[in-house]
């Protein structure tokens, strides 16, 4: 069983927190953000801390931690579009890099094994490589369900099917089909089907739009792309329409959907796409995904590229990591054996879903989805690989996260001359009911050692000091003692109180809380090997890094409407590592 996330102590996250905001503050900001922490130890915050407490241990003993609740609401509480605020999009790498149908089946067929095991209710528990037992709650993503836009605020509506009578979602040209992924004993159809089932979905669809009589074709994924605000009337009233509800209720049944891409709607006649562009279309370009779904996975007949639509709201990156590392570490039953037998005929064929609309309507999704599509045309995608040195021999334990992390502020100071505050995920599964928690990476120790490797003075200590106070951080995360979390609760008891809020306001927290670069990395380069998501702030950058044996690839969201000198940036984390690499090689 995962451990109780604990509350930390007042004192030490008080004391992290002005240590986290001081490369961010001037003299006169610092005084002030001083002076600020000082009247919130002495007054509110004890008390604050004491509620908190109470709570926390009510939450545990419901199977919660005290964010749980709370911190769901964030997410649900997204009004704007949900692949331009929250959701992630991520590349697979290590699979079949085949083509055809018979991949993409091989593919469903893998990940139909895993989803199904959860809506079993057999998924293996999940233990770390340090052999401590993980939290499995995330993992109910896998069994389907839906977010549901509501007008306030949303709600997860879970899936009530039985594993036998699981269905998956075919989205191919914009239409999208119902299609059996399980046999009767609930366990996933064999390859060989599951190919069969997708012949007749391409061969049914002929890769095009079904077309409205004497109207342009609606995609049946559109309203979902216009956020909570915006889509949750519009859907409250396509409801009203038992064909559309019946259509709706097993879009939410279903375990998970598959864009498929077919050759007119993959590279066609044009360009082979690169594939942060392709990673780009598929986390900010309406028609990949129903957008409120979990899971959608995305794969083309013509290339060997696989990719996820994620959504965000109850799960995080590293469950997905897991889930598809699992897909791959598969061993495939011969079509001979008897798990394959006994489900191996689909109960029925697959079945094109639809909504019943009316011009008006259509009318009405078409002008809103043309506002997105101006939206979402200023993100953009691009990678920079920057070089990593050898490192042993320095005397020192070099963390490669604190050196990928170092670069970045290295960048920034070449680039900006400042920095801003940099926002660095950490998986927290470990507790019950974990989510993530935010190291704070942009360190005093950091920042020192960017300026002095930059004016070419930097020294050993220094180096030591960065990779130091990098590892500070990440003990202090993995044992419940980052300060975000715990700052987030004592927020939630102020509001309830109503007293302590102005601490809240204080320079230095606003400016921690305004990630400038928002940063995470799965590690290695497989099976996730790139991430797309939109940036924490319109002027900010979104960056998902990976380590490889020689260096790092960064992959850089931003807003071309609103960041400065990304390609600037971006080259200087270049620079960043042949500066490294240079300086290391100089004191061997």
């Amino acid at each position: 069983m995962a451990k109780t996330l604990p509350v930390p102590a007042l004192g030490d996250t008080l004391e992290r927190f002005m240590n986290a905001t001081e490369p961010l503050t001037g003299a006169e900001d610092r005084d002030r953000t001083v002076g600020s922490v000082t009247d919130f130890s002495e007054n509110a915050a004890p008390g604050l801390q004491e509620e908190l407490t109470t709570f926390a241990d009510a939450e545990s003993g419901h199977g919660r931690s005290y964010l749980s609740a709370a911190w769901l609401d964030t997410y649900l509480d997204t009004r704007e579009p949900l692949p331009l605020t929250t959701s992630v999009s991520f590349q697979l790498s290590g699979f079949d890099g085949n083509t055809g149908v018979l991949r993409c089946a091989d593919f469903i067929h893998r990940a139909a094994t895993i989803h199904l095991q959860e809506v079993r209710g057999e998924t293996p528990v999940e233990v770390d490589p340090r052999g401590t037992t993980l939290d499995m709650d995330q993992w109910q993503i896998l069994a389907g369900g839906i977010r549901h836009p509501l007008p306030n605020r949303d709600e997860i509506r879970c899936p009530a099917v039985s594993a036998s009578g699981a269905t998956i979602g075919m989205l191919v040209g914009g239409r999208l089909f119902s299609m059996p992924i399980a046999g009767g004993d609930g366990l996933p159809l064999p390859v060989g089907a599951i190919q069969n089932l997708l012949e007749q979905v391409i061969a049914t669809s002929g890769g095009q739009a079904r077309r409205e009589t004497g109207h342009e074709p609606t995609d049946f994924t559109d309203l979902s792309y216009l956020g909570s605000e915006t889509a949750a009337p519009l859907l409250a009233e396509l409801l009203t329409e038992p064909h559309n509800a019946e259509t709706y209720g097993e879009l939410t049944e279903m375990v998970f959907v598959v864009h498929l891409l077919t050759h007119s709607e993959d590279d066609g006649e044009r360009p082979p796409q690169e594939d942060t562009e392709r990673l780009r279309n598929l986390a900010f370009e309406a028609g990949h995904a129903w957008t409120y779904k979990p899971i959608t996975y995305e794969l083309s007949l013509t290339t060997d590229w696989q990719a996820i639509h994620f959504e965000h709201s109850a799960a995080d990156g590293a469950t997905v990591r897991a889930a598809v590392a699992r897909m791959q570490e598969l061993q495939l039953p011969e079509p001979s054996s008897s798990i394959s037998q006994e489900s191996g005929k689909a109960k029925s064929a697959p079945r094109e879903l639809t909504w019943t609309t009316t011009p008006e309507f259509r009318g009405r999704v078409a002008g809103h989805l043309e506002e997105y599509a101006r939206r979402s045309a200023q993100y953009r995608v691009t990678s920079v690989f920057a070089p990593r040195a050898a490192m042993d021999g320095l005397g020192l334990r070099v963390s490669d996260d604190a050196v990928a992390q170092l670069l970045m502020t290295y960048a920034q100071v070449a680039t900006y001359g400042s920095v801003r505050s940099v926002y660095e995920s950490v998986d927290m599964r470990e507790f019950q009911a974990g989510r993530t928690e935010c190291l704070r990476p942009l360190t005093p120790q950091a920042v020192e050692f960017a300026r002095a490797l930059i004016a070419g003075d930097a020294t050993l200590e220094q180096f030591g000091a960065v990779l130091d106070a990098h590892r500070d951080w990440v003990k202090a995360c993995k044992r419940g003692a980052g300060i975000d979390r715990h700052l987030f609760g004592l927020r939630m008891m102020a509001e309830r109180a109503g007293t302590g809020l102005e601490f809240f306001d204080n320079l230095g927290l606003q400016a921690l809380s305004s990630d400038f670069l928002s940063t995470t990395s799965l590690g290695e380069s497989q099976p996730i090997n790139r991430y797309a998501f939109a940036p924490s702030l319109a002027h900010g950058l979104g960056i998902g890094y990976i380590k490889y044996d020689d260096g790092f690839e960064y992959v850089i969201n931003y807003r071309a409407d609103h960041a400065e000198r990304v390609e600037e940036f971006a080259q200087n984390l270049v620079a960043a590592g042949e500066a490294l690499g240079t300086w290391v090689g100089s004191i061997r």
